[in-house]
């Protein structure tokens, strides 16, 4: 089955918590053009509010925190979730420090300054050691299948859009709970660089639930967002 999907691979979605623009911006835009998706907290109490509700695929933590300190935030997420992988990134070298970075859960500890193409290669191995995640979602007749990048609706392929696909996925994967708008200009624009309108957003939103028809039970929530829910 061709569709326009075809070819086209999710990118691993990296959040950075970093309170230093300029080395935030460097970071950022290296990992970006090695082809991740990222999204930059300045502050670790937002970081946990976004974690609270959303995960990435990789979290690079630094420890110099102005709110909140790297190895007590590591600390907090390893807590919550054993599998996601994490890597410190800081200018602290004294082994000690080394080690209470470790101990605090991050699987890799990155001492600046670093070459970028050592911190892309040694983000994709965390990625290779990290345990395979579930691959199909499906919400009535809607299927997706994550591993192939592929849509169905009953036994019937659909062809989506990159855009589409990415919302699609983002409903599927928080399904029976509110998305909010913030969430998805900051999951899907903002990890990107990029940057659009609340009627562009609308607009995404309509198309998706045109090529998906009546098996779509994608449910507006006036002044929060979208959630999509299992038929009756």
């Amino acid at each position: 089955m061709e569709s326009c999907l075809s070819g086209w691979v999710m990118s691993a979605i990296v959040w950075y918590i970093e309170d230093d623009a300029d080395v935030a911006e460097q970071v950022s835009e290296g990992l970006r053009s090695a082809g991740f998706q990222v999204r930059v907290f300045s502050q670790g109490l937002d970081a946990r509010s976004a974690l609270a509700t959303m995960t990435p695929d990789v979290l690079l933590i630094d420890w110099n925190l102005p709110d909140d300190a790297g190895p007590s935030l590591c600390a907090w997420q390893r807590r919550r979730d054993a599998q996601l992988p994490i890597m410190m990134l800081t200018v602290r070298d004294d082994p000690e420090e080394v080690v209470e970075g470790l101990r605090s859960g991050a699987d890799d500890y990155v001492t600046k300054p670093f070459a970028m193409n050592v911190l892309v290669a040694r983000i994709e191995t965390l990625l290779r050691r990290a345990p395979a995640q579930t691959s199909l979602f499906t919400c009535g007749e809607i299927a997706l299948d994550t591993g192939a990048h592929m849509v169905s609706v009953g036994c019937e392929s659909v062809a989506l859009t990159p855009l589409e696909y990415e919302l699609l996925a983002l409903f599927m994967r928080n399904k029976g709970r509110i998305v909010s708008r913030d969430v998805m200009h900051a999951t899907i624009w903002e990890a990107r660089g990029d940057y659009v309108s609340d009627n562009a957003l609308t607009v995404a939103i309509k198309r998706l639930r045109a090529k998906l028809g009546t098996a779509c039970h994608l449910r507006t929530v006036r002044s929060f967002g979208y959630r999509l829910e299992e038929p009756l």
